[in-house]
């Protein structure tokens, strides 16, 4: 099957070839989640995130941050549709005690414990936050050094490493997206 408004893009032969890819690599499963913001922007300015803020708009940080009810109400709409959902801190300074009155409402909301998209927290801070808490993600981004390189200088792999080294028994895993060059020649960088 072709999908024809995307005939150059698509193919049959292009579909079995990334199921197999895929197969060889991940477990056949797949669910939708949501990554619940605590902010509109970051405090990075990486090339490619629209949460980067632009220099005129650095100033607008602080108001940029989320209420608990919106990210409440945003928590709810995942559970109704059946997602799973994470919170991503984006870089903004947050005392662990707010973020866990944070992480504590949305794992109340979705009825079970949740994952914290972060970079970095102590090692104390993960044992605080471990009530509501069962994972712990990284925004590796990409596993291409130059891509990251490029697109992601501010998230070195040394960060990322340390953050999930101080998630002592929390679930470890990493944000990547492989829509950013990632290759088979990759995939030997990213199981090491």
């Amino acid at each position: 099957m072709v999908w024809e408004s995307e005939a150059h893009l698509v193919s049959e032969d292009l579909l079995e070839e990334a199921h197999s890819v895929f197969s060889s690599q991940f477990k056949q499963e797949a669910w939708f989640e949501r990554s619940i913001p605590l902010s509109w922007q970051s405090m990075l300015n990486c090339t490619l995130c629209h949460f980067s803020p632009k220099k005129s708009e650095v100033t607008l940080l602080r108001s940029s941050r989320r209420s608990l009810s919106s990210i409440a109400a945003e928590a709810y709409l995942a559970k109704e549709l059946g997602w799973k959902a994470q919170i991503a801190i984006g870089y903004l300074p947050i005392k662990t005690k707010e973020l866990s009155e944070i992480t504590s409402k949305v794992s109340e909301i979705m009825g079970s414990k949740i994952w914290l998209e972060t970079l970095p927290l102590s090692r104390n801070d993960f044992h605080e936050l471990s009530s509501s808490v069962e994972g712990i993600s990284v925004p590796l981004e990409t596993i291409n050094k130059g891509l990251r390189r490029r697109f992601y200088q501010h998230l070195s792999l040394k960060d990322c490493l340390v953050t999930l080294d101080e998630a002592a028994g929390l679930k470890k895993g990493f944000t990547i997206m492989l829509c950013m060059g990632v290759s088979l020649e990759d995939m030997e960088e990213l199981q090491r």
